[in-house]
């Protein structure tokens, strides 16, 4: 899996950078949740606390107030899961 060609993808079409780019990272938690660069992704993958990423995208059913994306954007769609999953069990690479 590829971060750019497979993950950029995944979050540009799911409206990710419309809640967590520069811009509008005021609006929901500051600079912290700030995802548009690489390093700033892979925080959320190698965290201390486990694979955040995948545990906020990953089930659907949930009702954390965490869960991404929030509406009114639809959930990601199991093929866009499972390639978030494969590419951090690959180790998450910047490729």
């Amino acid at each position: 899996m590829s971060y750019k060609n497979d993950i950029v993808p995944i979050f540009t079409a799911n409206h990710c950078y419309d809640c967590h780019s520069n811009a509008t990272a005021s609006l929901g938690g500051g600079e912290k949740n700030v995802m548009i660069y690489y390093w700033q992704v892979e925080r959320f993958v190698n965290d201390s606390m486990g694979d955040i990423l995948y545990g906020m995208v990953a089930d659907p059913s949930t009702t954390d107030a965490n869960h991404m994306p929030q509406g009114p954007y639809p959930l990601l769609s199991s093929c866009e899961i499972s390639k978030v999953h494969a590419w951090i069990q690959q180790g998450a690479k910047n490729n």
